[in-house]
Protein backbone atom coordinates (compact mmCIF):
# COMPACT_ATOMS: atom_id res chain seq x y z
CA UNK A 1 0.00 0.00 0.00
CA UNK A 2 1.46 3.31 -1.08
CA UNK A 3 0.89 6.31 1.17
CA UNK A 4 -0.15 9.57 -0.38
CA UNK A 5 2.39 12.33 -0.03
CA UNK A 6 1.32 15.37 1.87
CA UNK A 7 1.82 18.60 0.03
CA UNK A 8 3.81 21.15 1.98
CA UNK A 9 1.75 23.74 3.75
CA UNK A 10 1.54 26.96 1.76
CA UNK A 11 2.51 30.02 3.72
CA UNK A 12 1.91 33.59 2.66
CA UNK A 13 4.79 35.28 0.90
CA UNK A 14 6.77 37.32 3.47
CA UNK A 15 6.30 40.55 1.52
CA UNK A 16 2.56 39.99 1.16
CA UNK A 17 1.90 38.98 4.78
CA UNK A 18 0.97 42.17 6.65
CA UNK A 19 0.46 40.61 10.08
CA UNK A 20 4.00 41.16 11.42
CA UNK A 21 4.04 44.77 10.23
CA UNK A 22 0.59 45.49 11.65
CA UNK A 23 1.55 43.95 14.99
CA UNK A 24 4.77 45.97 15.12
CA UNK A 25 2.85 49.17 14.35
CA UNK A 26 0.22 48.42 17.00
CA UNK A 27 2.76 47.64 19.70
CA UNK A 28 4.75 50.77 18.78
CA UNK A 29 1.61 52.87 19.23
CA UNK A 30 0.98 51.15 22.55
CA UNK A 31 4.43 52.26 23.72
CA UNK A 32 3.46 55.85 22.85
CA UNK A 33 0.20 55.59 24.79
CA UNK A 34 1.71 54.50 28.12
CA UNK A 35 2.26 56.71 31.13
CA UNK A 36 5.94 56.78 32.08
CA UNK A 37 5.20 56.32 35.78
CA UNK A 38 3.30 53.07 35.22
CA UNK A 39 4.80 51.98 31.90
CA UNK A 40 5.11 48.25 32.62
CA UNK A 41 1.55 47.96 33.92
CA UNK A 42 0.06 50.04 31.10
CA UNK A 43 1.89 48.10 28.40
CA UNK A 44 1.00 44.72 29.96
CA UNK A 45 -2.69 45.62 30.17
CA UNK A 46 -2.72 46.80 26.55
CA UNK A 47 -0.84 43.71 25.32
CA UNK A 48 -3.24 41.47 27.24
CA UNK A 49 -6.21 43.28 25.70
CA UNK A 50 -4.74 42.64 22.24
CA UNK A 51 -4.34 38.92 22.93
CA UNK A 52 -7.86 38.59 24.40
CA UNK A 53 -9.41 40.59 21.54
CA UNK A 54 -7.60 38.41 18.99
CA UNK A 55 -8.99 35.25 20.59
CA UNK A 56 -12.52 36.63 20.80
CA UNK A 57 -12.39 37.91 17.20
CA UNK A 58 -11.09 34.55 15.95
CA UNK A 59 -13.88 32.67 17.73
CA UNK A 60 -16.52 35.14 16.48
CA UNK A 61 -15.14 34.85 12.95
CA UNK A 62 -15.41 31.06 12.99
CA UNK A 63 -18.95 31.23 14.35
CA UNK A 64 -19.94 33.86 11.77
CA UNK A 65 -18.47 31.88 8.85
CA UNK A 66 -20.24 28.74 10.04
CA UNK A 67 -23.64 30.42 10.48
CA UNK A 68 -23.62 32.88 7.57
CA UNK A 69 -21.53 30.98 5.04
CA UNK A 70 -18.28 32.20 3.55
CA UNK A 71 -19.65 34.67 0.95
CA UNK A 72 -21.74 36.64 3.44
CA UNK A 73 -19.09 36.35 6.15
CA UNK A 74 -16.34 37.79 3.94
CA UNK A 75 -18.67 40.50 2.62
CA UNK A 76 -19.43 41.53 6.20
CA UNK A 77 -15.71 41.44 7.09
CA UNK A 78 -14.86 43.61 4.06
CA UNK A 79 -17.53 46.15 5.02
CA UNK A 80 -16.24 46.33 8.60
CA UNK A 81 -12.67 46.73 7.35
CA UNK A 82 -13.75 49.55 5.03
CA UNK A 83 -15.45 51.37 7.93
CA UNK A 84 -12.58 50.94 10.40
CA UNK A 85 -10.61 54.09 9.36
CA UNK A 86 -13.73 56.18 10.00
CA UNK A 87 -14.12 54.57 13.43
CA UNK A 88 -10.45 55.33 14.22
CA UNK A 89 -10.91 58.99 13.28
CA UNK A 90 -14.03 59.26 15.43
CA UNK A 91 -12.52 57.46 18.42
CA UNK A 92 -9.15 59.25 18.36
CA UNK A 93 -9.76 62.80 17.06
CA UNK A 94 -6.72 64.28 18.80
CA UNK A 95 -4.37 61.78 17.16
CA UNK A 96 -4.89 63.09 13.61
CA UNK A 97 -2.03 65.57 13.65
CA UNK A 98 -0.01 65.04 16.83
CA UNK A 99 2.74 67.52 15.86
CA UNK A 100 0.21 70.31 15.34
CA UNK A 101 -1.58 69.45 18.57
CA UNK A 102 1.70 69.62 20.52
CA UNK A 103 2.59 72.91 18.83
CA UNK A 104 -0.78 74.40 19.81
CA UNK A 105 -0.25 73.18 23.37
CA UNK A 106 3.05 75.06 23.50
CA UNK A 107 5.36 72.05 23.62
CA UNK A 108 8.49 71.97 21.52
CA UNK A 109 9.47 68.34 21.08
CA UNK A 110 11.53 66.42 18.57
CA UNK A 111 9.62 63.59 16.89
CA UNK A 112 11.80 60.97 15.21
CA UNK A 113 10.57 58.47 12.66
CA UNK A 114 13.16 56.12 11.14
CA UNK A 115 15.68 58.49 9.52
CA UNK A 116 13.52 61.60 9.39
CA UNK A 117 13.42 64.16 12.17
CA UNK A 118 10.61 66.66 12.39
CA UNK A 119 10.60 69.52 14.86
CA UNK A 120 7.19 70.58 16.17
CA UNK A 121 7.36 74.11 17.50
CA UNK A 122 4.99 77.01 17.97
Amino acid sequence: MKLARRSPERRPEPLLDSRPRATAALFTCMMDWIDRESAATDYTIQASAVVIATGVASAASGFSAGRLGYPLHFSLAAALAALSPMAALLLFPGRRRPAEARARAGHARRVTSHHVSVYAMR
